[in-house]
């Protein structure tokens, strides 16, 4: 499983080195997008919850909305599949509309970029803590600051980031393969 896991990841990655800017973590969005899905497919608890579906709010600010067009194209590459048999759809939406967002249907997990203003991430982890939410995050300093899963790169590659304490607090339940893959703080 893990070779396999690794496998998938390399392929990810030679097929989405050039597919969309790379920003300051050196990890383009479409990459990012494809490694969280792949991560989240490691969550015992998504196929158990009740809602068919799964929506990655992805949370854009005035530090980020420069960004939108990359950002919104490289998660559109993963609307539509499946993780968990919930079908995944992507919302890209302002920190104002997040709370109204995730108070409707779904099973729910927040994407903040990496220049996310501080107030967006304060909000986005009080969100995710407060209502079992996972936060994923665009960079490792996010990741330390309360995020679920973060993505950096080390060694000329991408690195996954998983802060245990809030993966757990914010309702995710990743298996012990994964854990072995990923960067634990």
């Amino acid at each position: 499983m893990k070779r396999t896991f690794q496998t998938s990841l390399l392929v990810l990655i030679v097929f989405a080195t050039f597919a969309v800017p790379v920003y300051a973590t050196g990890v383009d969005v479409k990459l990012q997008a494809a490694i969280f899905l792949k991560a989240l497919s490691y969550d015992s608890g998504i196929p158990g919850r009740s809602d068919k579906n799964l929506v990655i709010h992805v949370v854009l600010d005035g530090a980020t909305s420069g960004q939108k067009a990359d950002i919104t194209a490289g998660f559109a590459t993963i609307s539509g599949a499946s993780v968990g048999g919930k079908k995944v759809t992507v919302d890209t939406l302002t920190a104002g509309e997040l709370a109204g967002a995730v108070a409707k249907p779904g099973v729910h997990v927040i994407y903040l970029p990496e220049n996310s203003a501080q107030g967006t991430i304060d909000a986005a982890l009080t969100l995710g803590s407060t209502r079992k939410i996972p936060v994923l995050a665009g960079s490792e300093p996010i990741a330390r600051k309360g995020a679920a899963i973060g993505i950096t790169i080390a060694a000329g590659k991408p690195q996954i980031i998983v802060n245990l304490k809030k993966s757990v607090e914010q309702g995710l339940a990743l298996s012990a393969q994964f854990l072995k893959l990923a960067k634990v703080i």
